[in-house]
């Protein structure tokens, strides 16, 4: 399946069932100690502009984008977050980070 970042939507639930934050894969919030901390891994700029940050923000969801089609066989999928593997789940800033269940939906 190939998924589209501007019509992927990834729903993030709690431990509850509870919905804690729903984002299209281009509005996924990064954090930003990890987005500036591989800005001086790629380029050694520990004051990155907007372009150096959106090369690296390019980066992390072309390595999400990559997982999420290695994993998903359709339209609806439910993952859990601990089947995405470190170095995606690090950089994802939720402002819950309880959540356990990740429902992704294709939309089109």
């Amino acid at each position: 399946m190939t998924l589209s970042p501007r019509r992927t939507m990834l729903t993030f639930y709690g431990h509850a069932g509870r919905m804690v934050a729903q984002y299209k894969l281009l509005s996924l919030p990064v954090r930003e100690d990890w987005l500036v901390h591989r800005c001086l891994e790629i380029y050694n700029d520990p004051a990155p502009c907007q372009m150096r940050r959106t090369s690296v923000v390019n980066r992390l969801l072309g390595e999400l984008v990559g997982f999420l089609e290695g994993v998903v066989s359709d339209n609806d999928e439910r993952l859990d977050w601990d089947e995405f593997p470190l170095s995606i789940r690090e950089w994802i800033d939720l402002p819950n980070p309880e959540a356990v269940e990740i429902v992704l939906v294709s939309l089109t």
